[in-house]
């Protein structure tokens, strides 16, 4: 036990002997960081396409539910 304690107590001591520069650098990541994303353009972008294929299933579900459209140019005056 005495053999895995020593290392342990080392890199403890050393960590709190170079505390100071551990969370200088650690302020600069963050700083840096938060520049970085504050530099960010502000973009939403969100797209979609459903295709359905109106002749194969869906005419038998909605015949009687939903408006037949006219035959000929498509659209409905």
């Amino acid at each position: 036990m005495q053999e895995l304690l020593i290392p342990v107590l080392e890199y403890l001591r050393g960590i709190w002997r170079f505390r100071w520069i551990g969370l200088t650098v650690a302020w600069v990541v963050c700083l840096v960081g938060w520049l970085f994303v504050a530099q960010m353009p502000e973009k939403y972008v969100a797209t979609a396409r459903v295709n359905i294929d109106t002749n194969t299933v869906l005419r038998p579900l909605l015949r009687g539910l939903a408006i037949q459209p006219k035959s000929g140019n498509g659209w409905l005056c």
